[in-house]
């Protein structure tokens, strides 16, 4: 089982950014500049390209946090499940998000609390970077497999480089039960679009979000200038051969 401790980020804890404003609650709690927006921006296409033209009952958001992609994944899904190991997290997801057929539950680190084979598509955004050891990292890729429908898909999106391989992402899932269909760069982290987004102030948001977003297009398609982690999305399928029953 996981400790939560163990599953705690550097500096201020899950439970100490719940209380944050906005995306600082997320990504980067010290953020004053457009960054945290750029980067929102950024995940959210990609998950929308992969998610586009699919046929979805129930969708799983694990490790929701506050709810940054809640409505997006409900806009796909007849029910969304946002579950998280912070119970405060749980808490401000449900006062800021609503809507009918969102679900949110908290998640002890071992069981995720949905029914069997029951999950279509199952996304998560910068979450499993914090399982730290590599054997919790297979269990809970055997959980994804566990809730995850016939034919379900995984989708998510992790920081890999010098001391995140993502070598150890692709073995974990394969080793569940899943293939891997797509791996893919949405954004880097020492980027000329990057250093731009953390310098421009939150007020001229609108100006030059989308100008950003374009350059990071252009930046992924080519090798980075210098030695930098890099977020890339994951998208694996279930192998039918272990639908459970």
């Amino acid at each position: 089982m996981i400790v939560h401790n163990e599953f705690q980020p550097n500096g201020q804890t899950w439970e100490e950014r719940a209380t944050l404003d906005g995306l600082n609650s997320v990504l980067d709690p010290s953020n004053i500049s457009i960054k945290n927006n750029l980067i929102d921006i950024i995940h959210k296409a990609a998950i929308q390209n992969v998610l586009k033209g699919k046929k979805i009952d129930n969708i799983l958001d694990f490790g929701c946090g506050t709810g940054r992609v809640a409505n997006l994944l409900a806009n796909f899904g007849n029910n969304y499940y946002g579950i998280d190991i912070t119970p405060e997290m749980v808490s401000a997801a449900k006062k800021y998000i609503s809507q009918p057929r969102r679900h949110f539950f908290c998640f002890d680190g071992k069981t995720i609390p949905v029914e069997i084979n029951n999950m279509d598509i199952i996304v998560s955004v910068l979450v499993l970077q914090h399982f730290k050891k590599v054997s919790d990292l297979k269990d809970i890729a055997k959980e994804f497999l566990r809730v995850s429908s016939n034919n379900g898909i995984c989708v998510y999106i992790e920081q890999v480089g010098k001391k995140r391989d993502e070598k150890k992402f692709i073995d974990a899932f394969n080793e569940a039960g899943f293939t891997l269909c797509e791996l893919k760069t949405v954004r880097r982290g020492r980027s000329i679009s990057s250093w731009l987004a953390s310098k421009i102030n939150n007020q001229e948001s609108t100006k030059w979000i989308t100008v950003l977003k374009m350059l990071n297009n252009i930046e992924v398609n080519f090798p980075p200038l210098t030695e930098t982690y890099e977020e890339k999305i994951f998208v694996f399928k279930r192998i039918d051969k272990y639908c459970l029953k």
